[in-house]
């Protein structure tokens, strides 16, 4: 007798990975609470407001605080970020910078920079995911009030010893 005859064993087709933009559930803007829960610990919750301290590899610390409204997804995603120096004095602008890019999401593209009499450079970007997070109706112009292409927000940087915040729209 030979050995057994082999048996076609029925394989599953392979699991398809979503293609294109997607809702963010990263610690970005538009991510999940959890995300910055997972990477940086529990929060200080204060109304809607959730704020994390994390200590970066470089000893600068950091106080992130997050508000979220609801996504397309109907969960809620992180709609206004803000990050500042946690009692380690003023930061400089390459701090303050580097810090703000931990939250920006992956597929991020720049598209311009302008001043604000206030806040000094506002610094524009575009993220699909962040758009397929996000109800169009939620990027606009914060001066006109007009619609801005969704995915559209905005990063200001402009005074180094509070940080940098970011919004949807500009």
């Amino acid at each position: 007798m030979g050995p057994p005859a082999a048996t076609d064993t029925p394989q599953s087709p392979p699991t398809a990975t979503p293609k294109g933009p997607r809702p963010l559930t990263s610690a970005t803007i538009g991510g999940v609470r959890d995300s910055f829960t997972s990477a940086f610990g529990d929060p200080n919750v204060q109304g809607s407001a959730s704020r994390y301290s994390f200590t970066r590899a470089d000893g600068l610390t950091v106080i992130v605080q997050i508000e979220t409204q609801n996504g397309t997804d109907g969960q809620p995603h992180v709609a206004s970020l803000t990050e500042a120096p946690n009692g380690s004095g003023p930061w400089t602008v390459n701090q303050s910078q580097a810090v703000a890019h931990l939250f920006i999401p992956p597929d991020t593209q720049h598209v311009r920079d302008f001043t604000d009499p206030q806040l000094g450079t506002i610094q524009v970007y575009q993220s699909a995911d962040l758009a397929a997070t996000f109800p169009a109706a939620d990027f606009t112009d914060s001066g006109t009030g007009a619609a801005l292409p969704p995915g559209t927000f905005g990063l200001s940087c402009g005074d180094q010893t509070a940080g940098c915040s970011f919004v949807l729209g500009d």
